[in-house]
Formats: structure tokens, sequence, C-alpha cells
């Protein structure tokens, strides 16, 4: 069974949306769809009331959603929908269930339905009516550091008090603020307070503002599981840290920043003579920059052959090009403790002009790949360094003190090159029926080929989860079958080729190949596995493919 969750963003000054129905104002960043991300692994059902249902409806199923979000419009298409209208007569999204009688009746039976959690994505007055009748187990409400002055309050038409309980809270650097709560009396002596109340929203506020609703409210859906799997655990809250490069083929850029007014070359392979293990001279942290980054900058420093994948290459090409994406990530991110770092570091003030963006955006590349963790007197790290030609990268572990005397403990190569990966709602054959991949865990067991060609049980030697910040190109495989993948057009394809480079009209995976073409992703992160055995295959949505870490 079940609990009911109620996820609300709204602005400091209590509104869910601004006097004409605005929804421009919510303060979106990676932070937030990171937050996002981790919360959906625990939920299989949403709940709408009619308006919020008619804004969804009337836009994740067309192809405009398709093309421009094909990753969260296929999970929005396909989850679990129950809404809840006294006035609708159907629901034809897919998946949907149309409830006209006792919301608060037909939410009791589905959370004593066996599976995840239930979840309202953005319909206040849903919430208000099954909060009054007990049935919301928790409300997640994230307040963004706006005001508007005037517009719908978060809980407008709650007749009666509701005492909440803080269970946990959560500051993002962009200022806003998780909070969880938790009703603080018992179920039985919320219900005998008082009756139910409808879902009264009245017709017709279905405004332009809700394709925006929609697309916040699609970062929640985005499947996309924990950091790296079989690398490192996620970092305490306490802690500075990034993910730790996938492995990869030593694409990396030279540590010096580029010519102003120029852009970046292709990523290239870097070598110098081998940095000394001993301890390094402690030096200056740069005046105003938060200590993490800046320690993080001497890092880069005392490793120039320092290697990763450059996001703007890997796991795909993202579209727009490196300055594009730069000014977009600067306008987004400029008031983060990092980006204060790397203002101090280059000795910069705002307004920051396109060159010094790139500057700053090919620095946080790098920055974001190191991986800090708090010790005693500084941190912890792990990065990797690029080794010469036809030789494997090596995983660096040591310790950087606070003073930023930096100690090695250990060198290791690292194998494989970079993920070139698969979207995460990706289903993947096991014996247990398909599993997203986003979910699959080492160990677990998956279908795939042996050397003569049948069909076997194996489990999972390895998952690596790649970060994509920002909008990218994928290829799009459809067989005549109707079996359909989207992944990066250099995924390995079963036969040995790139998947980009299979043909309309030519046989694979025992069907004929009816288009190949680029749709544009926004997902935050791109995944695959590495099934034990000699091929290394698996079927992801029923498609024979490799595994780019064979």
């Amino acid at each position: 069974m079940g609990k009911l969750l109620s996820f609300m963003v709204v602005t400091l000054d209590g509104y869910t949306e601004g006097p004409n129905q605005e929804f421009d104002w919510p303060n979106v960043d990676d932070e937030f769809n990171e937050f996002a991300i981790s919360q959906l692994n625990d939920i299989d059902t949403l709940l709408f009331g009619r308006a919020t249902y008619e804004g969804m409806a009337s836009y994740w199923p067309t192809p405009a959603a398709i093309e421009g979000d094909p990753l969260v419009a296929g999970h929005m298409n396909r989850v679990a929908k129950v809404v809840f209208s006294t006035t609708l007569t159907s629901a034809d999204w897919e998946n949907t269930t149309l409830v006209t009688g006792d919301a608060a009746a037909a939410v009791s039976a589905l959370k004593e339905q066996p599976g995840k959690n239930l979840a309202i994505f953005g319909s206040s007055n849903l919430t208000v009516s099954l909060l009054e009748q007990g049935l919301v187990d928790e409300l997640r409400v994230m307040v963004m550091p706006i005001l508007l002055g005037a517009g719908r309050s978060l809980f407008s038409g709650l007749p009666k008090r509701v005492h909440l309980k803080l269970v946990r809270s959560t500051t993002f650097s962009s200022g806003n603020v998780m909070l969880h709560y938790r009703p603080a009396a018992s179920r039985s002596a919320r219900r005998a307070a008082g009756g139910g109340r409808g879902n009264s929203r009245p017709p017709g506020d279905v405004q332009s503002g809700m394709k925006r609703l929609a697309v916040l409210l699609g970062l929640t859906l985005l499947a996309c599981g924990q950091q790296t799997v079989g690398v490192s655990p996620s970092p305490s809250p306490s802690s500075i840290s990034a993910p730790v490069p996938s492995p990869s083929a030593s694409p990396v850029r030279p540590t010096s920043s580029p010519t102003p007014g120029t852009s970046s070359p292709s990523p290239t392979t870097v070598s110098s003579p081998r940095p000394s293990p001993a301890p390094s001279s402690p030096r200056p942290t740069p005046t105003g920059a938060d200590p993490a980054w800046a320690l993080r900058y001497l890092l880069l420093d005392h490793y120039p052959t320092f290697a990763f994948c450059d996001p703007d290459y890997y796991p795909v090409a993202r579209v727009g090009g490196e300055q594009v994406n730069a000014d977009d990530w600067w306008q987004r991110s400029r008031t983060t403790p990092e980006a204060l770092a790397i203002l101090a570091h280059h000795h910069e003030a705002e307004p920051l002009d396109a060159a010094q963006r790139l500057v700053a955006y090919q620095d946080h590349k790098r920055l974001t790949v190191i991986q800090l963790t708090r010790a005693t007197g500084g941190y912890d790290f792990a990065l990797s360094i690029s080794a010469a030609k036809s030789q494997p990268d090596t995983t660096v572990i040591g310790t950087i003190s606070d003073a930023g005397t930096i100690s090695e403990r250990s060198r290791s190569p690292r194998p494989g090159g970079c993920p070139i990966c698969l979207e995460a709602v990706t289903l993947i054959a096991t014996p247990s029926g398909e599993i997203e991949v986003a979910r699959i865990q080492p160990g677990d067991l998956v279908y795939s080929l042996d050397g003569s060609g049948r069909r076997v049980t194996v489990g999972v030697a390895r998952v690596v989860r790649r970060d994509t910040p920002g909008p990218h190109l994928m290829v799009r495989l459809a067989l005549a079958d109707g079996r359909v993948l989207v992944a990066a057009g250099p995924h390995p394809a079963a036969d040995g080729r790139l998947l980009r480079d299979l043909h309309a009209g030519e046989r694979y995976d025992t069907s004929v190949v009816a288009s190949v073409g680029y749709v544009e992703s926004s997902a935050a992160a791109t995944y695959d596995l590495l099934p034990a055995g000699t091929t290394g295959q698996y079927w992801a949505n029923g498609i024979l493919v490799g595994s780019t870490l064979s």
C-alpha cells in the first residue's frame, strides 16, 4: 500500500499562480531537475483535477510534445493516470481512468492496492479536497524566491485548519526551499473534523501558461535513477561533490582558457609527463571564492592532463553549439557558489560578454566532474588523467587540504570509453519483465545472447549514468514490426555498427528498419549497462543492441 503525495510549487508570498493565472515565474535549474528526478522512483500513478488534466492532455500526446520532448512525453503518456471530475464525460489520454464519483473513496481504494506511491502534481483543488478528507500523507511544497503580490493562494478554499509537522527541509543554491510536511493529527481525527468538498475549479481556466506547467511538472517524470551506480554513493547534503566521470577515451580540453572571441575546439587527448605523487605546496585560495570550488581549480592546475567526457560531445552531440549552451548555463547558474568561484578565479564581474561566458562554461564542465567528499582538514578527491595514446586513462584518488596541499593515495587504470547511452525510460528485457534502464542495478538479471546466439539470463556487471546538461540529439530507430528505440547515435548496434549508421529498408533484429532519424531530447541523463557474458548484448525496448561498456 503506497502513500499519497502532493507536490506543488509556490511563491514566497504563498501563490501558485498570478492573478491572471500566470505561471511564468518558477525558478527551474539543474539542481531542481536533480530533485525532481529523485522523487519519481517511488511514484507509479498520477492524480489530476479536471483543469490540470485538460492542460496536460492537450499537450503531451501531441506531435509537438513527442518530437520536442520525447522522453518526458513518453513517460507522461505511459504512466497510469486518474482524473477526478464531475463534468468530464470521457478521458481519452492514454492510460487514464476517469472518476466522476466520490474522489475520497476512489483514492482510498487506490491506496489499498499494491504498488508504489500516488502523487498529485499541481492540482491544488484536488489536494485541498483530499487533505480535508485525511487522505494526503505528505505535502511537498517548494517555495521559490519571488513575490507576486496577488494571485491564487496555495490552499485556497480549505474550510478548516490542518495542523502539519515539518519532517524535512532542503535549501537549494538557487534560493528554492523544499518543505516536506505530514499532517500532525491522526487520519481518524482528521476525518471526524468534517466532510469533503468537490473539485470546484471553474471551467475555462486552461491558459497558455498550462503548457509551461506541463513542462515544469514533466521534469518530475524523467525516470533517471541514482548517480553512477557501482562507482560511488551519492554524497550527503553536507558534502560538495560531483559524479566521477564515466570511463572515457580521453576527450579533454587544455585547462588554459581559450582566447576570448574564439570557440573551443573539439575534444582532444592531451598528454604530459606524469605529475609527481609527492604532496604539493599549499596555494592561496582565490579571493571571494567558495573554498571547495577554489580547491577544484588547484586540482586542475596540478593535473594538466585532466580527462573527462565533455558533455557538449558525449554522450551525445548537443543542440545549438557550445556558445549557445554556455549562454544558457550562465543565465541559469550565475548566482550559484560555483559561478561566483569562477568569477573570483578569473577576477571578473557581471555582466560577462559572450567570450567570458564561454570560458566560464568550459571551466564549469571540468570543475563539476571532480568528486570532492569532505574529510578532516580538507577533502578526499577522485579524478581522471589521460595517458599516452593506446594507454588507458588513470583514476587518481587522494586528499587536498583546506590550505591546498595535494596528497595522492592511489592510481589505477580506468577502463572503457565515454558512455554513449540510452534514454532513462528505455525498457530492458529481464526475467521479471521489462524494467526501465534507470532502475537497473549491478547484479540484476537481464536477458543477453551467448556466443552461439542463444538467449541466456546473466547478471549485470556494470551500470553507468551520464549527465546530459541541456537539449541534445538522439537517434530514433523504428522497425517495421512496431518496435521503437530512442538512443544516442553512436550507441552500438548488435551487428557492431552504430545505430546512426543503420538505413531504412535493411534487415535488423529479425525485422526491417522502417526509419532512422534524429529527435531532440531534454533528458537530464542517459544510461547504459553491461551484461556479464560473452557478447555484452541486451534488449532495449525489445531491440537487440550492444553496450558502450564492453
